[in-house]
């Protein structure tokens, strides 16, 4: 896996607290390449999700770049990211996200209507990721019914539903059991196998994240030269500065 489809080059976030600066983010570079499934892992608060948002253009750096195939993101303005976010990237989130008032069919809609897509097209692109996330018996139903496993399939079903080069996952098994947990990130390992998609997963679930193809360890808002099991790395282009 050589192509590079995004990449962040000296990564630094800082917040204000009580007046004090805090430097979650201490420099980061990461590649990451097409058709790839990339998990970040480490403790919490320590900069996962932080860095996920800003690799996904919902955050902005303090310093660094984030480039999507060689185009900066912090070049774009609000409007031209919103595109990019909405036809590029696809989001799963640990809560689900979805819409309570709107049923499975209507929420995985969601993204492509946003985009302008005709809505009877928009009907048809929704009908099929849904069969592909195996919910097509659930396609009517409200969405408070679900399981929480059903949940997030819709949830990965709407990110998909625009095929997008690029999914961002932040604890997408956080609320779920183990069992449900394994399901998930199985219909991940699918999903990149069969469309190409590259994933890029936050979890603190260590064996599931050995699951993806490469592992980025975050310690103390850095990458960790180390894989998860404490030894040198061979899988990964993660560099810190």
């Amino acid at each position: 896996m050589n192509n590079v489809i995004l990449k962040c080059v000296k990564i630094q976030k800082n917040f204000t607290s009580n007046g004090q600066n805090i430097q979650v983010l201490r420099g980061i570079s990461i590649d990451v390449s097409q058709n790839e499934i990339v998990s970040i892992v480490g403790v919490s608060g320590v900069g996962k999700s932080t860095l996920l948002y800003i690799l996904a253009g919902l955050d902005h750096p303090t310093d660094g770049d984030v480039l999507l195939e060689g185009k900066s993101l912090l070049g774009y303005n609000p409007k031209h990211l919103a595109r990019i976010r909405n036809h590029d990237f696809g989001f799963v989130f640990q809560t689900f996200n979805l819409i309570p008032e709107l049923d499975v069919l209507h929420n995985v809609m969601l993204p492509s209507l946003i985009a302008g897509v005709d809505s009877k097209d928009a009907l048809e692109r929704a009908k099929l990721v849904i069969e592909r996330v195996h919910l097509e018996h659930r396609i009517h139903h409200d969405t408070t019914v679900l399981s929480g496993g059903e949940k997030q399939r819709v949830a990965m079903a709407r990110a998909l539903v625009n095929k997008p080069k690029i999914v961002f996952c932040d604890e997408p098994t956080g609320n779920l059991d183990e069992k449900i947990s394994e399901d998930i990130f199985q219909l991940i390992s699918e999903l990149n196998r069969q469309d190409g998609t590259t994933f890029l997963v936050v979890t603190h679930d260590v064996n599931l994240a050995k699951k993806a193809h490469r592992i980025i360890r975050m310690v103390d808002g850095r990458i960790d030269q180390r894989d998860v099991l404490g030894q040198p790395s061979s899988i990964g282009r993660a560099l810190h500065s």
